[in-house]
């Protein structure tokens, strides 16, 4: 039963990908092309939204694999970055809302699961 965390904080990171790349597409890709800014800055834009899904499920599938075979050597230090990546991750999320409007914190709970996900993974 020592790997539950570690299946679990996968599992959650997989999830968030998921949620990132096909909600994240579908509701604030959507809105944010359709917006007036500048098209140079709708691209910048996009690009970072897919460079942090593609960090989230590239990270995600190292670790489903990585336990999949079973791995240790390095593995844990592996594990523990891509964990403590994760809660920097929220903490600049719940940063971000605090600073624009912390009325947002719980209407915006991406972070919560990105915490989650993180703190599984440093757990030993």
């Amino acid at each position: 039963m020592k790997n539950i965390p570690y299946v679990a904080g996968t599992a959650l990171l997989l999830l968030a990908a998921l949620v990132h790349i096909v909600a994240g597409e579908l509701t604030n890709v959507t809105v944010l092309i359709q917006s007036a800014i500048t098209a140079g800055l709708r691209a910048e834009w996009r690009a970072v939204w897919y460079i942090a899904g593609l960090d989230l499920l590239i990270s995600g599938l190292y670790l489903f694999i990585q336990f999949r075979q079973r791995a240790q050597a390095g593995s844990t230090a592996v594990r523990k970055f891509i964990g403590l990546r994760l809660v920097f991750y929220a903490s600049a999320f719940i940063l971000a809302i605090v600073l624009t409007d912390a009325g947002l914190l719980f209407n915006l709970p991406q972070w919560i699961l990105l915490a989650l996900a993180g703190g599984l993974l440093l757990k030993d």
